[in-house]
C-alpha cells in the first residue's frame, strides 16, 4: 500500500540506507530504550525509517539522524505515522515518522540545506 503524493506536503528524497543511520529513543516502563536502524527517504516533514522492531502507530520518539556528509547528527522529536505491513515488508520493519520539534534550530536549518543541496535523489 502506498501513500498518494497528494497527501504529502513536502517532496521526499531517497537516501542510501547504509549511509544514513538512525537511532530511535523511546520510553518503555520508565526506561529509555534505543533502536538502531536506517533512513530510506526524508523530507522536511518526516522520514521513512527501518528498525529491527516496529514501533506502534502514534508513538512519540526522539530521533538521531546521521545524514551522509554531515559531521553532526540531526536531533528531532517525531511521531510514528505509519508502520508497513509485515506481509509487504518482511524482516526489519519500515515505518513513516512525522517530524515534530527539532532539538536545536540549527538542526532544522541543516536538514533544509542538505535537501536543497541535493543530499538525496528526488523520490517518485
Amino acid at each position: 500500500m502506498t501513500t498518494s503524493p497528494e497527501r504529502r506536503r513536502h517532496p521526499r528524497y531517497r537516501l542510501e540506507p547504509a549511509l544514513t543511520g538512525v537511532v530511535a529513543q523511546v520510553e518503555r516502563d520508565g526506561r529509555l530504550v534505543l533502536f538502531d536502524g536506517h533512513a530510506y527517504d526524508i523530507a522536511e516533514g518526516g522520514a521513512r525509517i527501518e528498525l529491527d522492531e516496529p514501533l506502534p502507530d502514534g508513538e512519540q520518539v526522539a530521533l538521531c539522524l546521521t545524514l551522509p556528509g554531515e559531521s553532526r547528527p540531526i536531533l528531532v522529536s517525531a511521531r510514528v505515522a505509519r508502520v508497513f505491513d509485515v506481509e509487504d515488508d518482511p524482516g526489519p520493519r519500515r515505518m513513516g515518522v512525522a517530524f515534530g520539534r527539532f532539538t536545536h534550530s540549527d538542526d532544522r536549518r541543516r536538514l533544509h540545506r542538505f535537501l536543497a543541496d541535493g543530499g538525496g535523489r528526488l523520490a517518485a
